[in-house]
């Protein structure tokens, strides 16, 4: 189910957008044993007003998988869709949260070939997993930013980024923003 109220899917400034799931597996051909998981994403965009003021981009999201599952279908974290600046799928449990602030702030107005509005973004991710008998407590971060450049008008957003996780840096090209 996804309830999507923002302005804009390519370039959101004001909304929200959540979306829910679950899906059972029956125990059948190579599932040993029926599980299921859930799952939910809810992200709202809160704007100064005008087309100059920052906007404020807020994201949290988690997954829990019941039963016995195979590694595969584990709740995961790390890259662009949950935890920027660490290996996709770096981290895997039974569930998983994660939580994501961005600013998004106009710079100027420019005209190389076509005007475009450019801006930049300074963005935090964090988020864990948990497993059976685990007693850890250790939540995994990322900090990072960006620029973004909208030729003609805001639906043609294009964004650059760079995160750096405590392993790695990643480096995201997007049509619009990550979420």
């Amino acid at each position: 189910v996804v309830v999507d109220r923002r302005d804009s899917p390519v370039h959101p400034t004001k909304g929200f957008r959540l979306a829910l799931g679950t899906t059972v597996f029956p125990a059948v051909w190579s599932v040993e044993e029926t599980f299921a998981e859930a799952n939910a994403t809810v992200s709202t965009y809160l704007h100064a007003g005008g087309p100059k003021a920052p906007t404020l981009s807020l994201r949290a999201g988690g997954r829990h998988v019941w039963g016995d599952f195979p590694f595969h279908e584990a709740s995961v974290l790390g890259g662009v869709s949950t935890l920027r600046g660490w290996d996709q799928q770096r981290f895997a449990g039974r569930s998983s949260a994660f939580g994501s602030a961005e600013v998004r702030a106009w710079v100027a107005k420019v005209r190389i070939i076509a005007p475009a509005d450019v801006g930049v973004t300074a963005f935090g991710d964090a988020g864990r997993v948990f497993m059976d008998g685990e007693s850890s407590d250790r939540w995994h971060s990322a900090i990072g930013g960006g620029v973004w450049v909208a030729p003609l008008m805001r639906n043609y957003t294009v964004s650059a980024s760079i995160a750096k996780g405590r392993e790695r840096t990643g480096f995201y090209l997007a049509s619009g923003f990550s979420f």
